[in-house]
């Protein structure tokens, strides 16, 4: 997995996306996503442009890691993190532990005239328990604390995601609610 480090080098000089795009003549549409990892590709002029005005090398500009993540999310149980090293495939299950918060609402069918509505929910992850798992829980967490803090934010996103489109789907519920989770030991 390729990952844009643009982020952190803009945050070590304390430049702006928009002060880069008036010195650059680079859309900020392009600079934000690759701050913020949505990037799908980019072009070698932009990578120059971009090496010269923070005199850095290509080398500085990427961050790499020798595998790629995904994602599925079959149940509000649990979710599987799928890790591909080029020639196998790991699958870490993680368990999901859901905090939801509740707000009264007017409701006229309701006894007391109020009905209990979700404004919220945060995904607590944890590992599983079973013996079986221990050994990939342990690889787990030392991958994590390697994980470069752009891959691990870009990792974090994805979670999120799936996440978010599992519980709304799973609850049937409004896909603009504030959904939000964190890995175990944060």
């Amino acid at each position: 997995m390729i990952e844009s480090n643009l982020r952190v080098l803009l945050a070590e000089r304390n430049i702006r996306i928009t002060k880069v795009a008036e010195d650059t003549g680079i859309s900020r549409t392009t600079l934000t996503s690759l701050v913020y990892g949505n990037a799908q590709g980019i072009q070698f002029d932009t990578i120059d442009k971009l090496c010269r005005y923070l005199r850095i090398s290509p080398g500085h500009f990427f961050v790499f890691a020798p595998f790629a993540f995904s994602v599925r999310c079959d149940s509000l149980d649990y979710f599987d993190l799928l890790i591909d090293e080029g020639a196998d495939t790991i699958t870490v299950s993680l368990v999901t532990i859901w905090e939801e918060t509740m707000t009264a609402v007017n409701d006229e069918t309701a006894a007391d005239g109020f009905a209990p509505e979700l404004v919220s929910a945060n995904c607590y992850i944890d590992y599983p328990d079973a013996s079986e798992f221990q050994k990939g829980n342990q690889w787990f967490r030392q991958l994590l604390e390697k994980l470069p803090m752009q891959l691990r934010q870009h990792l974090h996103n994805k979670v999120e995601q799936v996440l978010r489109a599992c519980y709304v789907d799973k609850r049937g519920l409004d896909p603009e609610i504030d959904i939000g989770f964190s890995w175990p030991d944060e």
